[in-house]
Formats: C-alpha cells, sequence, structure tokens
C-alpha cells in the first residue's frame, strides 16, 4: 500500500503532471472570475489535449490505433520455398567516447534485429536479410548485420541491403533482390508501431508478407495513473502520431496496397 502511494505521489509530481495540475487551475480560476468564451475555450481545449496526449490513457488509445490488438492472432500466409526474414532498421544515433560502433543503433533497431536473428536462427535453412542504409562508413545493415552473428546467425546466412533509407526504398530493394532469385514471400520484422504501414509498402511490391511486429509501445498502466500526464506517455502518443502521418503520407502518394 505504501509503494503504491509513493509511487502515485512520485507520478503527480512529474513535470507534465504538474503542467496539467496548472492548466486545471487556470480553467478553474477563469470560470470563477467569470471568464467566458474565446480565453476559457482556449484553456479548455489546451487542457484537454494536454491531457489526452500525455496521460497514458490517451497515449495507449492513440498507439493502439496504427499498432492494432497486440492480442489479436498474426496468421502466417502459407507459401513453399525458403524462409526469408527481414529486419528493418530504425535509426541511428551518435556514438561518443569509447562506445562501440554498434551502441549507434537505437533501440527500435537493436529489438528488430534480435527478434529477427532468433526466428532466423530457429529455422537453419533461413536467409536474414538486414535493411537500413543510414550512416557510414559502417550502415544501419552493417550494424545489424555484427549484432546478429554475435546472437548465433551464421555470417553466410546473412544479406546486407545498404542503400536504403526509407520503407519505400527497402521494399523496392528488397523485392528487387527476392524477384532475381524467385522469392515471393518474406516474413517481416519491424516494430509494432511501424509494421502496418511497411507490410503494406512491400505487399504494393508483390511480395506475400508474414508480419513479425515487436517492440510494442502500448504498455500496461496502473489504472491509478491513468489520467496523469508523463514524459513516457508523451513520446509515445507523438511516435503514434509521425507514423500515422507517415501511414496517411504513403496513402495518398500510391505506395500501399
Amino acid at each position: 500500500m505504501i509503494k503504491a502511494v509513493t509511487g502515485l505521489m512520485a507520478t503527480a509530481l512529474e513535470p507534465l503532471a504538474l503542467a496539467g495540475g496548472g492548466l486545471l487551475l487556470l480553467c478553474w480560476l477563469l470560470w470563477r472570475r467569470g471568464v467566458r468564451g474565446l480565453p476559457l475555450w482556449l484553456a479548455l481545449g489546451l487542457t484537454v489535449s494536454h491531457f489526452w496526449f500525455a496521460a497514458p490513457l490517451g497515449a495507449n488509445l492513440l498507439v493502439r490505433a496504427v499498432e492494432g490488438d497486440p492480442d489479436s492472432p498474426r496468421i502466417c500466409r502459407p507459401g513453399a520455398g525458403q524462409k526469408i526474414v527481414v529486419a528493418l532498421a530504425g535509426g541511428m544515433r551518435g556514438v561518443r567516447g569509447d562506445e562501440p560502433p554498434i551502441g549507434g543503433l537505437k533501440e527500435a533497431t537493436f529489438r528488430r534485429t534480435a527478434a529477427a536473428a532468433a526466428l532466423a536462427a530457429g529455422d537453419p535453412e533461413s536467409l536474414l536479410v538486414v535493411s537500413g542504409g543510414l550512416g557510414g562508413p559502417d550502415t544501419e545493415a552493417d550494424l545489424m548485420r555484427s549484432l546478429a552473428v554475435s546472437l548465433g546467425v551464421p555470417e553466410e546466412r546473412i544479406v546486407l541491403e545498404r542503400g536504403s533509407l526509407t520503407t519505400y526504398e527497402s521494399a523496392l530493394r528488397v523485392a528487387e533482390w527476392a524477384d532475381e532469385r524467385g522469392i515471393g514471400r518474406v516474413h517481416l520484422v519491424t516494430s509494432a508501431l511501424h509494421m502496418p504501414r511497411a507490410a503494406a509498402t512491400f505487399e504494393r511490391q508483390g511480395l506475400t508478407v508474414c508480419p513479425h511486429p515487436v517492440d510494442w509501445k502500448q504498455v500496461p498502466v496502473d489504472p491509478g495513473s491513468w489520467f496523469f500526464p508523463q514524459i513516457s506517455a508523451l513520446a509515445r502518443s507523438t511516435a503514434a502520431i509521425r507514423e500515422a502521418m507517415a501511414l496517411v503520407w504513403y496513402r495518398i502518394s500510391g505506395r500501399l496496397t
């Protein structure tokens, strides 16, 4: 009980939670002093937006709208031939000091590569395609290969795709590589938030996609903290909005099925 209360108090004292409290106080003061019209509506709109985007409940709803239901069954469409596992890069960051180059991979890329390596390791006949062209001289794909090798995937079973900078370019290059080898089906590994756009983009290039989403952004939250704004919730809302905008852009530009 004491632990729960302490945790709730710590959450309530986070900067975004305090800012939310300030907005509620502002709305109350405007109402108390008889201020109506545009100032009150602006304050109310800002307050509602703040709690919707920065509180865990709203963030989870936004993320779920893009990711889908994590508990829904995912059935890989049947297909013959060798298993091809494709891992999409998730970005890089700067490396400082004596940090090894592989430290330049963002957490999303680590999660995707680890999941893809585990999937490939379960099938000795499979190939692992790592796709990502950011960085240099070691690109995302180079670092992903190093990580996959350290996780037990033989280097000769890893295919580098080092030229793509976007999801669309990855789909084009992987589809071209697959077509040259008569491959029509791939097991696609990427973040759950990215999967709807990635899978539809690869399918647009004629590939049959078996999705393997990882790095889910929907997280279980203590009901007592649902309405307390938090930095982590705001970050998840931001990621969901960005991905939703990218999904819309891909759709109107004809890059999706």
